[in-house]
């Protein structure tokens, strides 16, 4: 045997043809699995096997979601792989001829693998491979890469989002957990089992920088103490730290979860030193207002005009002046929506309102609008506004809200106003935070905002004659003029098609229209 595995044969010069084709290749690690028991369901694999290693090495398989193109890796029991980028897989604790083997892809794979047996690689996404039933410390060993993805072939990476507090971390007193990248959480001098605990973020969220120090805070830094008092080993300097950068602001406890906060419960249940309270904290905050970034770089868009009010004349009777007059017209409804992203700040109980800082330019009047909170779905958090505006008076080029005609002829008055549409993602906004300590911030985020507004009420009046001759041989046809109110109440869209309506109730040989 060659000693080579592979998930089928590869075609002779087929190496990189995903790659080179563009094809969806999996993301690292979210769309990858690690199996000690046979092939997973929807996935493929690639077997992973020792011939030499009696521990049951036969049904483990390193795996890739079904609906992703094949990554093209291939297994080896017998060295690298001639023309392949090769990583080393080896437990040097194992007797079992571990040293020549080697998982292998394309050259111009995305994927820059990198194994460790002993513990995650900081800075990288790791999973974990593990056969529970061999005893040579395979529980420490991980394969790890840059967290990312290529969608065309090329070495670019997944953006993923920042890990939200407390929903995409985990406190772990067992090891790394499967799904999880972790920091680990180590007192030396402890002897209570501290040596498996980890504090983790979720697979396809972006690495938060945190660092575990057993000696002091770290240089640059920003650096929680995590202090038991009652615990006699040496807890006094140690801390979690995050880069200054970082959006988490953590509070530690060793006497319960703080109110008004986010809490994670850190617990060793080996270690006897009163660490059944003490929580890793995150305060949760008011969203108090949402400030667009360069509003006047922003503004709506014209949709359409909606009619809000219609009255209409006729008569074929005499030579009288007749007057038509609008009385009243309908209000329209205004709308603001605002939808931000699950973050770890907000304490959405008391974000009931946010105040909104934009333009007029968006808004259609005024630069700010409060808006309030509508509900939270998939991640996501959306606040609303809704106003009825009312039209009581309005003009357009001296037109009022009456005009006359004489018979036999017609006239048609519309109220109208113009409406504006706002639709757009990611806009930069910051983010004005009150917390319940009394403290403040501001944080550089993005938001979805959608806006339909409407300006001033203008008012246009259309009028007509009709020639004696043809109203006196069908006196019906100012009824053409009086049933456009019916057709165009409430109509939305283009002024031209009332207008053209009114128009041919007229046609040459029993009218016109005035200029």
């Amino acid at each position: 045997s060659s000693g080579i595995n592979a998930e089928w044969p590869l075609r002779p010069g087929a190496q990189g043809a995903a790659l080179q084709n563009g094809l969806n290749l999996p993301v690292w690690p979210i769309d990858f699995k690690w199996s000690h028991a046979g092939v997973p369901a929807n996935h493929k694999c690639v077997q992973i096997v020792e011939a030499s290693d009696p521990d049951t090495w036969q049904d483990n398989y390193f795996c890739w979601h079904h609906e992703k193109a094949s990554p093209e890796m291939r297994w080896s029991m017998g060295g690298p792989i001639p023309g392949l980028k090769c990583t080393q897989i080896l437990e040097a604790a194992d007797p079992h001829t571990w040293a020549d083997n080697y998982l292998c892809v394309p050259q111009d794979s995305p994927y820059d693998f990198t194994w460790s047996s002993a513990g995650q690689i900081t800075g990288k996404s790791c999973v974990k491979w593990v056969e529970p039933s061999d005893p040579h410390t395979w529980n420490d060993n991980f394969l790890c890469a840059t967290p990312g993805v290529s969608s065309s072939g090329l070495l670019s990476r997944a953006t993923f989002p920042d890990p939200v507090f407390p929903n995409d971390f985990r406190w772990s007193s067992g090891g790394v957990p499967s799904g999880y990248d972790c920091v680990r959480i180590h007192e030396a001098s402890d002897p209570d089992t501290w040596d498996d605990n980890f504090f983790c973020w979720k697979h396809g969220t972006k690495d938060p920088g945190m660092r575990w120090s057993m000696g002091g805070p770290i240089g640059g830094m920003r650096c929680t103490q995590i202090l038991e008092p009652s615990d006699p080993h040496t807890w006094a300097d140690n801390y979690l730290c995050v880069p200054q950068s970082s959006p988490l602001r953590f509070i530690w406890s060793y006497a319960g979860a703080y109110k008004d906060h986010s809490c994670i419960r850190w617990l060793e249940a080996a270690d006897p030193h009163a660490w059944s309270d003490n929580y890793l904290c995150y305060e949760r905050c008011q969203l108090t207002k949402l400030e667009v970034l360069d509003p006047d770089n922003y503004a709506a868009q014209y949709e359409g005009t909606q009619v809000i009010g219609v009255v209409s004349g006729g008569s074929c009777i005499g030579s009288a002046q007749h007057t038509i007059s609008m009385e009243s017209v309908d209000s329209v409804e205004e709308t603001v929506g605002v939808e931000v992203s699950e973050t770890n700040e907000i304490n959405w109980s008391i974000s009931t309102s946010v105040q909104v800082e934009a333009s007029a330019k968006i808004f259609g009047a005024g630069v700010s609008v409060t808006v309030g909170l509508e509900v939270s779905a998939g991640g996501s958090h959306s606040w609303t506004r809704s106003e009825s505006k009312e039209f009581s008076e309005g003009n357009s080029n001296g037109v009022g809200h009456e005009t006359t005609y004489n018979s036999p002829g017609a006239a048609i008055m519309f109220g109208q106003v113009d409406r504006y549409k706002f639709d757009r993602s990611d806009i930069p906004t910051k983010m004005h935070f009150t917390c319940p300590s009394g403290g403040s911030f501001v944080k550089d985020s993005t938001i979805k905002l959608r806006a339909t507004t409407y300006q001033a009420a203008h008012f246009e009046a259309m009028v007509g004659r009709f020639h004696s001759e043809a109203c006196s041989a069908d006196t019906s046809l100012p009824d053409c003029v009086r049933h456009l109110p019916y057709q165009f109440s409430n109509f939305f869209g283009n002024m031209g098609q009332v207008r053209d309506a009114f128009v041919q109730c007229f046609p040459s040989d029993k009218g016109s229209v005035a200029k």
